[in-house]
């Protein structure tokens, strides 16, 4: 009797010596972790936080104190960014057009590459009829960037471009911007018809009708292809007129 409960009391000391050095390594690991997650917290940069903040407020449709929150960080660095670049989203949602430019221009300061950024303030120019200032801030963007693959916005941009030279009467660089758009969607009608409106002010008669045959083609079921089909009508028999009175 004797012998057993001298082994067992044995036994448990063994198990307990053997599971003491596991038990205090698993509570040092513990402790390690814990001094990680707290140094994790300490390094974490506040204005960075303070932006996360300010981005979700503005994705929430905020508009105004996002605003507000965007100031308060740049008031801590004013070279940042982003910050202008959200900022000047902000304001084209509260169409305060002006101070988007604003916001824009010292974005792209603090960030020359930023392509968004150079077709949304070119947008901006183009629509307060600076023509020449957005066709200089989309050509910015395109010698920044020649990555193609965001069909929807390089077709914007070139159609903008196109339309800012047409304004200040540049009519071959309006037709090589609209024919950059063919180039990229293939499907898109509209540069056909713009490209027709070019050659009727540059009295390119040929060029009109195979501008607006294109539209067609690419426009079928369009609700203006019966007037259109009209014009081309018109346009041929005008043309066999003058070629007859040669």
């Amino acid at each position: 009797m004797y012998w057993i409960r001298f082994c067992a009391i044995t036994l448990a000391a063994i198990l307990l010596v053997a599971n003491g050095p596991a038990i205090a390594q698993e509570e040092a690991i513990q402790e390690e972790v814990m001094q990680e997650e707290v140094m994790q917290e300490e390094t974490v940069d506040p204005l960075q936080m303070a932006y996360e903040e300010a981005v979700a407020i503005h994705d929430d449709g905020d508009w105004e104190l996002a605003v507000k929150r965007y100031k308060e960080i740049l008031k801590q660095d004013k070279t940042h960014a982003a910050t202008h670049a959200n900022m000047g989203l902000a304001y084209m949602s509260l169409d305060k057009r002006d101070d988007a430019i604003n916001a824009y221009k010292k974005a792209i300061e603090y960030n020359t590459e930023d392509g968004d950024v150079l077709y949304n303030l070119g947008t901006l120019y183009h629509e307060k009829g600076k023509h020449d200032d957005a066709i200089k801030t989309f050509e910015a963007m395109l010698m920044q960037s020649s990555d193609e693959e965001d069909v929807d916005l390089y077709t914007k941009l070139y159609l903008n471009l196109g339309n800012a030279h047409f304004k200040k009467k540049h009519y071959d660089q309006a037709i090589e911007a609209y024919q950059e758009v063919t180039r990229i969607d293939s499907v898109n009608a509209e540069p056909y018809f713009n490209m027709a409106i070019v050659y009727a002010k540059q009295k390119d008669a040929d060029g009109v009708i195979a501008s607006l045959q294109m539209y067609i083609d690419k426009a079928a079921g369009a609700e203006d292809t019966d007037q259109i089909q009209m014009w081309l009508a018109q346009l041929g028999a005008a043309s066999e007129t003058t070629d007859d009175d040669n």
